[in-house]
C-alpha cells in the first residue's frame, strides 16, 4: 500500500546543502530515511545529490510544494528534478511506495524499450513527456516513439 501524498512540516531554517549532513535532521523519521534513501540513489544512478533527494521525498509521498520546502528549492525546480528521473528511471521512479520498499535493495534501473512496450499508455505518455524535455536523460536503447 503506497502512502498518501502530504505536506511535510513547515521548515523554515532547513537550508540544503549537498555537503552538510548537519542541516538533516535525523530525528525526524521522514527526513532520515529520505536522507538514506537519496545518498543510496545517488551512488547506484546517474542521480544528481538534489536530484536524489528529490526522488527520495517523492518515494515517501511528499507532493511537489513539499519537496520544494525540505529543499529549500521551487516546485518548479522539483518537477524538473523528478522529470529528469523519470526520462532515465521511468515514471515509478517518482512514484511514492510503502516503507518497506524503500530499503536499499530498491534499485532504480534505466528505461529499456522493453519497459517502454510494457507500461500502460499513461506511464508511456509521462515518460514521452519527461523524454522530450529532459533527452539527455534517457537511456540510448529506450526513444519516445517507442513509448508511441
Amino acid at each position: 500500500m503506497t502512502r498518501p501524498r502530504h505536506d511535510a512540516d513547515e521548515r523554515t531554517d532547513h537550508d540544503h546543502d549537498d555537503d552538510d549532513t548537519d542541516a538533516v535532521d535525523l530525528t525526524r523519521p521522514d527526513e532520515r530515511l529520505a536522507h538514506e534513501r537519496a545518498r543510496y540513489l545517488e551512488a547506484t544512478t546517474s542521480l544528481g545529490p538534489t536530484e536524489a533527494d528529490a526522488v527520495a521525498y517523492s518515494e515517501l509521498g511528499y507532493s511537489t510544494a513539499a519537496i520544494a520546502r525540505e529543499l529549500g528549492s521551487t516546485s518548479s525546480t522539483v518537477t524538473t528534478y523528478l522529470e529528469r528521473a523519470i526520462a532515465a528511471y521511468g515514471p515509478e521512479a517518482a512514484h511514492a511506495r510503502s516503507t518497506p520498499e524503500l530499503t536499499l535493495e530498491g534499485d532504480l534501473s534505466p528505461v529499456t524499450e522493453h519497459d517502454v512496450r510494457g507500461w500502460p499508455a499513461h506511464y508511456r505518455d509521462v515518460w514521452r513527456d519527461a523524454v522530450e524535455r529532459h533527452p539527455e536523460r534517457a537511456a540510448d536503447v529506450a526513444t519516445p516513439e517507442a513509448g508511441r
